[in-house]
């Protein structure tokens, strides 16, 4: 709550959300974990408490990339949908986060706070490949427009793709693989992220593209 009600534009109010919600899943991994995993084993009344308590903070969320939209910060067809991505990737920590590791939590979350990633947006799964590329620089650019209005220095923002279950397949091929990197590079992406399994009805992709490409663009 006090990351909300602190000044500042959405931009930055959803960036400190976004740290304190990964931090505490990063500091309280146990009780993250068992927490949203077990809550069908609670009894009456605590678990439609804690059922409200949990409808409450995903609504803030909800309320601030809804408030962001209406702005022209953010770009999204679903506020719904977009505060269960956010909220999901920071419980996904609990899961994974090791505390004896080289990262800590605070630099964890400033580095997810940090971050802006697009696989394109929904109905995009059917473009091919430059329809594609057309439309995600769009994006990229509508994104640094709205960190200019925001007084923010996009460069200070990780800008990061996702490829890979639609029709941009970077690992049917190397070739595919590389163009793919040097694409994203050229429209300003300084991130990269292909799924290594399939989707749908897609040939398995084979691991040795995954590393033959890692191997040449490292």
């Amino acid at each position: 709550r006090r990351a909300l009600d602190e000044d500042g534009g959405v931009h930055d109010r959803v960036r400190r959300i976004i740290a304190v919600h990964v931090q505490y899943h990063a500091e309280h991994r146990y009780e993250a974990f068992v927490g949203h995993r077990e809550i069908d084993s609670l009894e009456e009344p605590q678990r439609s408490r804690i059922l409200d308590l949990r409808r409450e903070y995903e609504t803030a969320f909800r309320h601030l990339v809804r408030e962001g939209v209406q702005l022209g910060v953010f770009g999204t067809t679903s506020d719904r949908l977009s505060s269960y991505a956010i909220l999901d990737m920071g419980i996904g920590v609990s899961a994974w986060y090791n505390p004896t590791g080289a990262v800590r939590p605070t630099e964890l979350a400033a580095t997810y706070a940090d971050t802006w990633n697009t696989y394109g947006g929904p109905g995009t799964a059917d473009l091919d490949g430059d329809e594609f590329w057309q439309l995600v620089g769009r994006q990229l650019s509508d994104f640094q427009d709205a960190c200019s209005r925001e007084g923010r220095d996009p460069n200070t923002v990780r800008r990061s793709l996702l490829l890979g279950y639609g029709r941009v397949l970077p690992a049917a091929s190397l070739d595919s693989y590389l163009e793919a990197a040097e694409r994203a590079e050229a429209s300003g992406f300084d991130e990269l992220v292909v799924y290594g399994a399939p989707w749908n009805d897609l040939e398995p992709n084979d691991l040795a593209v995954h590393e033959q490409a890692l191997a040449r663009l490292r």
